[in-house]
């Protein structure tokens, strides 16, 4: 499906095109992205809109009531300050998009989480200690504890978008998930 890039389109499905992401990636030393077919890469940006998307809780408002994206959103504001306008998607958005697609083409970064599907069932802190039980990655066990993840008391532990996205994305852009009680995931031995 191509990709249509057009701020408030209510069939947008996308923010920036093949060749947008392609100068991004450019500055990137040795990055897998150039050997993606168009087709491979275009799935792969769709795939980081609706990850960001879905993963975030944006600040201010969509632009207009039939947008099919987050974004363009009113009342944001740049990294200095700024406002941004409502017709237009900010450069920050459009590299977290690309290095996110990039990402998600290398490995595919929104799958279960590693260590859940190894078992750890405990850990402890003085001498360092893991343990690890037989469980399935579709255990009832695993699939209980990704939901968990899931809700947002949780939503800190999710990795479904990198650290290096987030960091390309403007703070103030979306709701800051912290809490000042840090859930114990694993039993203390």
């Amino acid at each position: 499906m191509a990709l249509i890039t057009t701020p408030g389109d209510a069939n947008a499905n996308s923010y920036i095109d093949v060749s947008e992401a392609d100068a991004f990636e450019a500055a990137r030393p040795q990055s897998a992205w150039t050997t993606l077919t168009i087709a491979e890469k275009e799935t792969a940006l769709q795939w980081a809109t609706s990850l960001l998307d879905g993963s975030f809780v944006w600040t201010g408002a969509a632009a207009d009531g039939v947008q099919a994206l987050a974004w363009p959103r009113q009342g944001m504001l740049t990294r200095n300050g700024y406002a941004i306008p409502t017709n237009v998607i900010p450069i920050e958005l459009k590299r977290a998009q690309a290095e996110f697609a990039r990402q998600l083409a290398d490995d595919d970064l929104a799958s279960d989480n590693a260590a859940l599907k190894q078992g750890i069932t405990a850990i402890k802190a003085g001498s360092v200690a893991l343990s690890f039980g037989q469980k399935s990655a579709h255990s009832q066990e695993v699939i209980d504890a990704q939901n968990v993840l899931a809700t947002s008391d949780f939503f800190y532990l999710s990795k479904t978008v990198p650290d290096a996205v987030r960091m390309l994305l403007v703070s103030s852009w979306y709701v800051q998930r912290t809490s000042t009680r840090r859930p114990i995931m694993f039993k203390v031995q």
